[in-house]
C-alpha cells in the first residue's frame, strides 16, 4: 500500500457523549463521558480497488480505519469525524 496523504500528531478530542441508553423511572441521568485529548498520526492509503483513512494513537484504543472508493471520501470522511479540513494533509 501507498501513502497517499499524511498528519502527524493531529489533537482530536474524544468522549463527551451523552447517554442514549435506558435508565430507570426516576433515576438521575449519568454524566456525559469524560473528554479526552489525543494526538493521533492519519494517513490515507491507496489499496487495490480504493483508499483506507487510518488513525493511530499511542494506545490501541485510539486506532482504526475506514474504507472510501476515492481519495476525496476519505478526506470527506476525516473532516466529518476528527474535524479535519482538506489543506491540514501533506501529500506523501
Amino acid at each position: 500500500m501507498r501513502i497517499v496523504k499524511e498528519l502527524r500528531r493531529r489533537e482530536v478530542q474524544f468522549g463527551g457523549e451523552e447517554h442514549n441508553g435506558w435508565f430507570p423511572p426516576g433515576a438521575s441521568p449519568p454524566l456525559q463521558t469524560p473528554l479526552e485529548s489525543v494526538k493521533l498520526d492519519f494517513e490515507i492509503q491507496a489499496t487495490e480497488g480504493g483508499y483506507l483513512l487510518i488513525w493511530k494513537g499511542a494506545e490501541r484504543r485510539h486506532c482504526g480505519d475506514t474504507w472510501h472508493s476515492t481519495v476525496d471520501d476519505a478526506l470527506e470522511q476525516a473532516r466529518l469525524c476528527f474535524g479535519i479540513e482538506p489543506q491540514e494533509w501533506s501529500t506523501a
